[in-house]
């Protein structure tokens, strides 16, 4: 980090040196006070101008929806479709979200999945070091396992209604249906 030779000459002999490289210390703190606050400064008005462009493009979506609730039965041709593309390319519609599934105490859901038998153990355990429940068979086929009335009550699938709007050469985003119900 430092050459011998330089840190030598650098010593101090005499106590005007000495405040000289105190006051040098104090003066490179508040360098880096000051840089910190600048670095603090700009990271606040960058998160303040994606807030706000989060904001516009949620209000942008939201109006698309009320036209596409408006003219719902014209878009999807009578409810056989549920994208509509528009002039520009870019799409709007709804369609569900993927499926997540949330278990309370899953201990105890693999222990009821065990008592089941061992075709329930194959498909819905996944056993690795240590047990865990495989969500993805579970999302995949939840009607096998949810028969079982005691895993129903620990085992919930959410799946929501989305609506989505993908602009022609952007990312697609989307809301929940029921989020953009209550603004409405």
């Amino acid at each position: 980090m430092f050459k011998k030779e330089s840190f030598i000459a650098d010593h101090v002999a005499d106590m005007k040196k000495a405040d000289h490289l105190v006051s040098e210390i104090r003066r490179h703190q508040k360098m880096i006070q000051d840089q910190k606050e600048q670095y603090a400064h700009a990271v606040k008005r960058f998160r303040q101008k994606v807030s706000a462009n989060q904001k516009v493009i949620l209000r942008h979506i939201l109006s698309l929806y009320i036209f596409y609730q408006q003219n719902i039965s014209e878009f999807t041709e009578g409810g056989k479709k549920k994208i509509v593309s528009l002039e520009s390319g870019s799409k709007i519609g709804s369609r569900l979200s993927n499926r997540e599934v949330q278990a309370r105490k899953p201990k105890e859901v693999i222990a009821l999945i065990k008592k089941m038998g061992n075709r329930f153990i194959k498909e819905f355990i996944r056993t690795q070091i240590m047990e865990s429940l495989d969500k993805e068979a579970i999302r995949k086929h939840p009607k096998d396992l949810l028969v079982n009335p005691e895993i129903a009550k620990l085992v919930r699938i959410i799946q929501n209604e989305q609506f989505m709007v993908e602009p022609m050469g952007g990312e697609p985003v989307s809301e929940d249906v029921e989020k953009l119900k209550r603004m409405i």
